[in-house]
């Protein structure tokens, strides 16, 4: 089956009694044990118990996507009969002439394989999922470009506010205001200001591509990661440059 082995043998014909399990199943159920001595229980169509012996662990392989969680699967040997067609025929003629007939009939019959193709599950997998990754690349491009025209706005509008109070912010500062007050209403006041912007480019891009975020819960979390994050890094950004300004406040002020 050109699964990979990862611990034990394989499979051999006639040892119908053994069995080789998936790595799923074998850490859910085994917990990593030794092989040695490690059985499964089935059941006969009867009703009747019998043992199975573990003799290998193999990979997970993803039978559908490969979003969805692998089963503990089990694989094994089993005989099967081939088994005996019956025909019943009604005619007048003599039972040679009928088994001649029928004999012709199946002769006639082409029972080889035409255009054999083997294909592994996985390949067929990585074809169906193509679509899904290439969405995810899109999203991430669209998720960089956000990223980097968000920057560029934030750092551009920080400036802006640094420089038009400027002269407020030095003479907050030689009133007794503590910097990093001055540094919390500028970046109430960047929030009030970007924050519509930003909303406005995120209702957008989910507009246009809806699919990007089919998990609103993740996108939720996503964005308030990031809203965090860009606040933390504007109080920052807004903290350095009243500090700045404090050192040179005599200039802001002549």
């Amino acid at each position: 089956a050109d699964i990979q082995l990862i611990k034990g043998s394989q499979l051999h014909w006639g040892s119908f009694k053994d069995v080789v399990i998936n790595e799923q199943l074998y850490q859910s159920i085994f917990n990593g044990k030794d092989l040695a001595g490690l059985h499964l229980v089935g059941l006969t169509t009867e009703g009747e118990k019998f043992t199975l012996n573990v003799v290998g662990v193999v990979a997970n392989v993803h039978f559908q996507s490969k979003d969805n969680k692998v089963p503990p699967l089990v694989y094994r040997i089993t005989p099967t009969l081939t088994g005996f067609e019956s025909l019943l025929i009604r005619s007048d003629a003599s039972a040679s002439n009928i088994l001649n007939a029928v004999e012709n009939g199946l002769q006639q019959i082409d029972t080889s394989l035409s255009n054999p193709k083997l294909l592994r599950i996985s390949d067929l997998i990585d074809k169906q999922e193509a679509p899904q990754l290439a969405l995810i690349s899109l999203s991430l491009l669209v998720t960089v470009v956000l990223l980097v025209t968000t920057t560029v706005f934030s750092i551009n509008s920080i400036q802006l506010i640094l420089k038009k109070s400027r002269r407020e912010i030095a003479l907050r500062l030689n009133l007794g205001a503590l910097p990093h007050h001055v540094a919390s209403s500028n970046t109430l006041t960047y929030m009030a200001v970007s924050t519509p912007i930003v909303a406005i480019m995120i209702a957008i891009t989910l507009l246009r591509w809806p699919d990007l975020y089919a998990n609103m819960a993740q996108a939720v979390f996503v964005c308030l990661c990031f809203i965090s994050v860009s606040l933390f890094a504007v109080l920052a950004l807004l903290l350095k440059g009243t500090h700045s300004i404090k050192r040179n406040a005599w200039l802001s002020l002549t």
